[in-house]
């Protein structure tokens, strides 16, 4: 039987090089930017919290904004996948990276002294589109009776469920015996470590070149959009072809 071809936008290699602009949005989200979480929810919701007992108005309306911002690119983004949005061969996940680029471009020239706002609520949209666009990861491909742990579930903006599923693999593995389990550990510590890379660059490249080290991430957005955006074109041409025959 013929090997079935992963579709790019399920390889490992676009979900590392995701969850690593991931880490370094939220780094310097963070460190630069007003100190909220951009990739999730609950750490802002836990500031806010402290922020109302102690008075901190400020804080607690950059979390508040943050929060807002996070519901919104959720909504908006199940609103693009459940219709399906293409632009003629381009499929939504190609759509989505490409407008990421052109963001992340326009925040690399947004001053430093302006306001956090500007650089936060884009950020918010990024993440959470980002987290429900690409969801799952095929590990490799296995025989039909096996082929429901063949695609594993994965985050490319934060990393509480990638420790958590270590955990659970090597239990698989410890239990079972079977390789697969033991490539989804390495998998998911790979998401983390790719994760704490991009932070650890955030700061680095933060503290030198202020908003400019966002160019990095655009970068790696772009290459992914590429990889992805050929990809749409081989199914297009593939389709063209199943129509002819």
């Amino acid at each position: 039987m013929k090997k079935e071809i992963t579709p790019k936008k399920n390889r490992l290699y676009i979900f590392l090089l995701l969850v690593f602009i991931g880490g370094f949005l939220g780094g310097f989200v963070h460190e630069f930017r007003g100190g909220v979480f951009s990739n999730a929810q609950t750490g802002n919701v836990i500031r806010l919290g402290i922020a109302l007992c102690n008075g901190e108005r400020q804080t607690a309306t950059h979390c508040v904004i943050s929060f807002c911002a996070y519901v919104t690119g959720g909504f908006l983004c199940e609103l693009a996948i459940g219709k399906k949005l293409t632009v003629g061969s381009l499929r939504w996940e190609t759509i989505f990276t490409g407008l990421a680029t052109l963001t992340l471009c326009v925040l690399s020239l947004v001053p430093d002294s302006a306001s956090f706002i500007l650089t936060q609520i884009p950020v918010n949209f990024i993440a959470v589109m980002q987290y429900n666009t690409f969801r799952k990861v095929d590990i490799e491909r296995l025989p039909p009776e096996h082929r429901k742990i063949d695609q594993v579930g994965m985050s490319t903006t934060f990393c509480t469920n990638h420790v958590r599923n270590i955990g659970v693999s090597l239990e698989k593995l410890a239990q079972t015996g079977e390789s697969i389990y033991g490539r989804q550990a390495a998998a998911h510590f790979g998401m983390v470590l790719s994760f704490a890379f991009g932070v650890i660059s955030s700061v680095i490249l933060g503290r030198r070149f202020g908003a400019r080290s966002l160019l990095l991430t655009a970068a790696l957005m772009a290459f992914v959009c590429m990889e992805l955006a050929r990809d749409d074109a081989g199914a297009a041409v593939a389709a063209g072809r199943r129509e002819k025959a």
